[in-house]
């Protein structure tokens, strides 16, 4: 702690010398002297202030230095993440793809049989067709054939006789 002297007895005289009575001039001077016997040793010094400084930037810099590892350890998890999802994604979307792939293939298969059955079913229909008209035809050659010798054998019955 460091000591100032203070001569109390010039002061009570210098006070007393302007005016102050001897009670007001002995208060001042308690007050002053008690004053300055605060411990000034629980003062920071400039000193004091800087250590804490370089104190504090250092604590700051470690600080620093352990989140620069947390965020980079949490970037790879992040990444190592988003590449097992990718993994899956592609992994789900082959499925699918292989899903549908099938699914279209069957359908494709049901399609072309449906096809061919519908084909065989026109085919026969048609086949069925032409031999209806073809024995329309050949009745009606036929009939026409029976009236035309119909009509030649009365014509030579009735003819020149």
């Amino acid at each position: 702690m460091t000591v100032v002297t203070f001569d109390t007895y010039a002061v009570v005289k210098e006070l007393m010398s302007v005016g102050f009575t001897d009670m007001q001039a002995e208060v001042v001077t308690r007050i002053v002297r008690q004053s300055q016997d605060v411990d000034l040793s629980a003062l920071a010094t400039k000193t004091d202030l800087q250590v804490g400084l370089a104190a504090l930037r250092n604590e700051l810099q470690v600080g620093l230095a352990a989140l620069r590892n947390e965020l980079q350890v949490g970037l790879a998890v992040a990444k190592s993440n988003l590449a097992e999802t990718k993994s899956g994604l592609e992994k789900s979307l082959a499925e699918t793809r292989a899903g549908l792939e099938k699914s279209l293939a069957e359908t494709k298969a049901g399609l072309e049989k449906s096809l061919v059955a519908t084909k065989a079913g026109l085919e026969k229909s048609l086949a069925e067709t032409k031999a209806d008209i073809l024995k329309w035809m050949l009745g009606a050659i036929g009939m026409q054939t029976v009236v035309i010798l119909g009509a030649v054998l009365t014509l030579a019955r009735l003819g020149p006789r």
